[in-house]
Order: structure tokens, then C-alpha cells, then sequence
């Protein structure tokens, strides 16, 4: 994709007048020759994901999540920073399109639960085991209950747990990797279970996913963004 050659993306989302925070029904546009880049910028200096995010839908250069929008959005900062990207481009092109669904989806707080719980699952079955299979590390993690309430989001949580210590015990890069991602995927998973703590979960899973795509590359990133970022958007 290349972003020169667009027309602009319009979405949904604007500011509100009244209180300055930002709706989900008004019309703004993704500027086409956005670029997102690593980290956080002062105004007129760029933007990562999250502020540009937060820019269209409320008018102001903040990187923090619009108070009108899903609490999931806490995953973009991990997701936008992970070294593994070839380049400022390839993190736009697959980042930059989310963005105008982000912006479609409002603050609930069950569809921010069940949104949680998606993202638990995806942390600790898809991202964790594939950290701990490199690493050689045995797990039992895809045979997991999926994370779909609190019970199975606390066996997740204690199985992403035991991985997390089997890898520890190991001396190798890809182990200590492979730990790290295990236990962002259990934090993810066990802040599922407390209910309420969605920008925890979200962030712990793109910690998972950054994790583990440092040693696997870019490919892995993008396909780690994007599960994570789907299951953010499907979820209704």
C-alpha cells in the first residue's frame, strides 16, 4: 500500500464541542501521507498510532486513548514501537488502516470485556506458544480452553504462568524471549479475569506480541497486529 497514492480515509469519530473528549459519530479523515512513527512526539513533530488516533478523533496531540473510545486502544503504543517493523512504512501500512475502525468503536464496558477476553486468548494461545515452540520450550498452552470468562481467563493466566517458569530455567536468548513473552501473556490473561482492567489486557497482549516478534521478525509483528487488532474491531 502505498499511502501518497490514496485519497484520504474518512471515518467516524470527531471532537465534541461540549466536552472536548470526542464522539464516535462524526466524520473525520486519516490525512493520506500519514506516516506513524516510533514513540512519542510533541506537537507538528509526527505521530505514532495512538496519537494520531486521538488528534482526528478529538482534536488535540495527545498519546492517550480517547475517553470515547474502547479501553483496548492501550495496545497501539506497544504495537507502533516493536523494533521488529522493516521500517516507518511498513508499521504504517499495516497500522494506519485500523485506525479508522478504532475510531468506530465506542467505549462499552461489555463489549470492552469480551474484547479483553479475545485478546487474553490470542496472547496466550497464539503469541505465547508460538514464543515458547522457538524456543524449543514444551507447553500445553493451544490445548487451552479458549478465554471466553473469568474461569478460563484464570487458567490461562496460571498455565501462561508454568510456561513462563519452564522457559526461565533455560540459559538461551530465545527462552528468556520466550519467558517474557509468557508472562505478558499471563498478565494479559490475568487481568481478564479481574474484570474491568481492559487497557491492561490490551496492553499486556501487544507487550506479548512485541515480545516475541523481537527474535521472529516482521512478518511476525504484522501477523500479531493485525490478530490483535481484529479481534479489537470484530468485536461488537
Amino acid at each position: 500500500m502505498i499511502l501518497e497514492s490514496q485519497p484520504a480515509m474518512p471515518i467516524l469519530g470527531g471532537m465534541d464541542e461540549r466536552t472536548n473528549r470526542g464522539t464516535a459519530d462524526r466524520a473525520v479523515t486519516i490525512p493520506a501521507d500519514a506516516i506513524l512513527t516510533h514513540g512519542a512526539h510533541e506537537p507538528g513533530e509526527g505521530t505514532c498510532a495512538r496519537e494520531l488516533l486521538h488528534l482526528l478523533v478529538t482534536g488535540e496531540h495527545r498519546d492517550a486513548t480517547p475517553e470515547c473510545l474502547t479501553a483496548c486502544c492501550a495496545s497501539l503504543p506497544p504495537l507502533n514501537d516493536s523494533p521488529a517493523w522493516r521500517d516507518d512504512q511498513h508499521r504504517t501500512d499495516v497500522l494506519l488502516p485500523y485506525l479508522a475502525r478504532l475510531a468506530q468503536c465506542p467505549r462499552d464496558a461489555e463489549v470492552d470485556q469480551r474484547r479483553a477476553y479475545r485478546l487474553a486468548d490470542i496472547a496466550v494461545r497464539v503469541i505465547a506458544a508460538d514464543a515458547l515452540d522457538a524456543a524449543g520450550i514444551e507447553h500445553d498452552l493451544r490445548e487451552l480452553t479458549p478465554v471466553r470468562d473469568r474461569e478460563t481467563a484464570e487458567a490461562a493466566a496460571g498455565a501462561a504462568r508454568d510456561a513462563a517458569e519452564d522457559a526461565e530455567v533455560a540459559a538461551e536468548v530465545a527462552a528468556e524471549d520466550a519467558a517474557d513473552a509468557a508472562e505478558d501473556a499471563a498478565r494479559a490473561a490475568g487481568a481478564a479475569a479481574e474484570v474491568a482492567e481492559v487497557a491492561e489486557v490490551a496492553g499486556a497482549a501487544a507487550w506479548a506480541a512485541r515480545t516475541a516478534a523481537g527474535a521472529a521478525g516482521a512478518a511476525a509483528i504484522e501477523r500479531y497486529a493485525r490478530l490483535l487488532l481484529d479481534a479489537i474491531v470484530e468485536e461488537a
